[in-house]
């Protein structure tokens, strides 16, 4: 039996679809939700004509727009280049004034010039004679003097850190950058002080070179332990650096210095004034300023020495005395350092 010719394909007429039955039922309710949407099905929206810009915004006035938003008051001036500051997280966006604040308060005929701190308390500069009363009392009270040398040399410590960059410039990555720093340091307790800032400084990897033109009994246990860092030790002016240091300290003169080992450190005062560098005053009193020295920043200890001839910017270090040692010695104390050890004074 012959096989039945293969009946020909039926073309498709141009615009016939060719969704199958079951695909087009499954279509009947989108088109029924495109109705309900839009008024019309998708298919049967006629896409009008691209919109004409260029005649539309001939028809919008713009000078006539801004002279009614000015003369309404809508538009206000900018000032140009300005710059908004950063807000940190613990600050006000509202600015405050600093209010000035007495909480130290100290009897007129043993007060010397006021300063204020950053956020306005008053801090007033005392004579050497309440100063010597205020040391005296705190020893026997208990605050020994290797307590107050030790915190003093730990205040000034802390303000070299910052002077030579802070903290950044004591890491690994820096240590191509190793700062060096002269500390002279006099035959008394201010030049004990400066031996003790040497070592502090000697123990984080600074180059460190003490200067002491006279060796005393008093100085042999701070020194001692300074030796101990590997620190240099110089003895003559001659042993200093030749080349530039980041920073020298200066403990030269003493409180109770004698004029005749004043002049023994003349020739360092000249040295050290040659080498450019920037100095730190440690303590400084009214010896200080007969040295010569081109001081850059002081840091006085406990309360400011009044007749102090100013030597760069003042800074107050606390070394710790109690409140209740100012009180004793007739001083109103309430402590202006906050959280820190060493802050700036303004005049």
């Amino acid at each position: 039996m012959a096989a039945s010719p293969a009946r020909p394909e039926k073309k498709k007429k141009s615009g016939e679809k060719s969704a199958t039955p079951k695909k087009q039922e499954r279509q009947k309710p989108f088109k029924t939700k495109d109705k309900e949407c839009f008024g019309q099905a998708v298919e049967e929206i006629v896409v009008a004509n691209d919109f004409d810009f260029e005649k539309n915004l001939a028809l919008f006035d713009k000078k006539a727009v801004f002279e009614e938003m000015e003369s309404s008051g809508v538009v206000t001036g900018v000032r140009k280049g300005f710059r908004e500051s950063n807000i940190k997280p613990d600050e006000s966006v509202l600015q405050q004034q600093v209010a000035t604040s007495r909480k130290i308060i100290v009897p007129e005929d043993q007060k010397g010039r006021e300063y204020s701190t950053e956020i306005g308390i008053t801090v007033p500069a005392i004579s050497p004679e309440l100063r010597m009363r205020l040391i005296q009392t705190s020893e026997q009270m208990g605050l020994t003097a290797e307590q107050r040398i030790e915190a003093a040399g730990l205040c000034a410590w802390q303000m070299t850190v910052q002077l030579l960059g802070g903290p950044q410039r004591f890491t690994r990555s820096n240590a191509h950058q190793t700062p060096s720093v002269v500390v002279m340091a006099g035959p008394h307790i201010q030049g004990l002080q400066g031996i003790c800032t040497a070592r502090h400084l000697a123990n984080r990897n600074v180059q460190v070179t003490l200067f002491i033109p006279r060796k005393t009994q008093d100085l042999i246990p701070q020194l001692a332990l300074y030796m101990h860092t590997g620190g240099a030790l110089a003895a003559s002016v001659r042993d200093l650096p030749r080349q530039p240091v980041d920073l020298v300290i200066d403990a030269l003169a003493g409180h109770n210095q004698k004029k005749e080992v004043m002049e023994q450190t003349l020739n360092a005062v000249e040295w050290a004034n040659q080498n450019m560098a920037p100095i730190l005053s440690l303590d400084p009193c009214l010896q200080t300023s007969s040295l010569g020295l081109e001081v850059k920043w002081s840091l006085a200890l406990g309360l400011p020495l009044a007749n102090t001839p100013k030597s760069g910017r003042l800074y107050l270090g606390d070394i710790g005395i109690p409140k209740g040692v100012f009180s004793a010695v007739d001083i109103n104390y309430i402590s202006p350092f906050g959280d820190k050890f060493v802050i700036p004074l303004e005049t």
